[in-house]
C-alpha cells in the first residue's frame, strides 16, 4: 500500500521493497507492530481519561488554568500509572514478538529482522539438528531477561508517590 500511495502522489522513485531490503525491513516491522498495539493502548488510555473526576478539571478551570496547564499539571500526572503499565506491556509484547516477524519476513533478509523467538524456532525445528536443549535454554534465558527488565521497569516507573484525588 505504501508503494501504491507513493506512486499515486508522484513519488514513485521512493517506492522500495520494504520487507526485502536490509535497511527498511526492520523499520517496516517496527511500524507494523506499533500499529498493532495502538488500538489496545488507545482503549486503555481512553478508559483512564474517563476515570479522571470532572470536578478536578472544573476546579482547575475555575482557578484560571489554561488548556496546556490543565493537560500537563492534572491530566498527565493522573495518567502516569496507566502509561507506565502500557509501557511495560508494550515492552513485553515487543520482546516476545514472533508471529508478525514470522509471517512477514521469517527473520530475513540476511537476519535483519531476526528476533530471539524466531531464532529459537529456527534452531529447534528448521535446522534439523535434533538439538532441543540449546533453543530451550535460550527461551528460558530470554524469559528471565524479560522478567527482570519488566520488574526493573515496574519499580522505576512506579517509584514516585501516588497521586490521590
Amino acid at each position: 500500500m505504501a508503494n501504491t500511495l507513493l506512486r499515486t502522489i508522484g513519488l514513485g522513485q521512493f517506492a522500495v521493497n520494504w520487507l526485502g531490503n536490509i535497511t527498511t525491513a526492520l523499520p517496516a516491522l517496527i511500524l507494523v507492530s506499533t500499529w498493532m498495539f495502538t488500538g489496545f493502548n488507545m482503549v486503555v488510555l481512553l478508559a483512564a481519561l474517563h476515570s479522571i473526576p470532572e470536578e478536578l478539571l472544573d476546579a482547575a478551570r475555575i482557578d484560571g488554568a489554561s488548556a496546556m496547564r490543565l493537560v500537563f499539571s492534572i491530566i498527565v500526572p493522573l495518567l502516569r500509572n496507566p502509561i507506565a503499565s502500557l509501557l511495560i506491556l508494550c515492552f513485553i509484547g515487543k520482546m516476545k514478538l514472533f508471529d508478525l516477524v514470522w509471517v512477514m519476513t521469517r527473520g530475513g533478509p540476511m537476519w535483519a529482522t531476526e528476533t530471539v523467538s524466531t531464532y529459537v524456532i529456527k534452531r529447534a525445528f528448521h535446522w534439523r539438528t535434533l538439538d532441543l536443549g540449546y533453543p530451550s535454554a535460550t527461551a528460558v534465558l530470554w524469559f528471565l531477561i524479560i522478567f527482570a527488565l519488566s520488574l526493573l521497569w515496574t519499580r522505576l516507573l512506579r517509584r514516585q508517590e501516588t497521586l490521590e484525588y
